[in-house]
């Protein structure tokens, strides 16, 4: 990781600060839009449905886009805590964002196939994609590939750890005036890919820095 300075930047409708490296700008010209897919993993540290929100506003401030192609959620709960009263409220955010044009596919993270099914029985919009990572599986379960393909759910494999940034670890990779001591929120992980190259064009990281009950957002220049 890499310490930086950062500075204040614009201000998002419900309050939340974004502030960025001056030179870790990357927003996308109308004219690019068209040619990129979007795509936003969030890794909540809670169940916040707010966070959900919270996470797709500062990527959307960011890149000056209005639409994400793909918004994936990362959950923090095993399969014994997989739960309706308190996942489908944050589910339920995302349909949000969906039903307002604002996200065009939902997404889950590493969901086996009994939580998987769990959730498509509770939802109106069942996942189109299962991001599944193959460090904790190295071959596909059966079970899970042939319900994904019964489901129309993709089953897309990727390296990221379950925590992205660890908790408590927000000292070491921003300084910001005031010496207060920051925690790590949620954390977004974002790229845009090149549709007719399939080449990666932006890449970020957005998290939330938590300094006792208030919320500021910071951009990770470095992982």
């Amino acid at each position: 990781s890499q310490t930086v300075s950062l500075h204040p930047g614009l201000v998002l409708k419900d309050g939340l600060t974004v502030v960025s490296h001056p030179n870790a700008v990357q927003q996308i010209s109308t004219e690019d839009r068209s040619t990129l897919a979007v795509t936003v993993k969030v890794f909540l540290p809670s169940l916040a449905p707010a966070s959900v929100k919270q996470a797709v506003d500062t990527v959307l401030a960011e890149l000056a886009v209005e639409t994400l192609d793909i918004l994936l959620l990362a959950l923090p709960v095993e399969s014994d805590d997989f739960v309706q009263e308190t996942v489908l409220p944050v589910w339920q955010a995302a349909e949000d964002l969906q039903s307002q044009g604002i996200v065009e596919q939902l997404g889950i993270a590493d969901l086996g196939r009994e939580d998987l099914n769990k959730l498509c029985a509770w939802v109106k919009v069942k996942p189109a994609v299962n991001h599944v990572n193959l460090a904790s599986c190295c071959v596909m379960p059966k079970d899970l590939v042939e319900y994904a393909k019964e489901n129309g759910i993709k089953l897309l494999t990727h390296p990221d750890p379950k925590v992205l940034l660890q908790p408590g670890s927000a000292d070491s990779c921003v300084s910001l005036e005031g010496g207060i001591s920051w925690n790590f929120g949620w954390v977004v992980r974002y790229n845009t890919l090149v549709k007719s190259r399939g080449i990666v064009k932006h890449k970020g990281y957005p998290f939330v820095c938590l300094p006792g009950v208030s919320y500021l957002s910071v951009f990770l220049v470095q992982l």
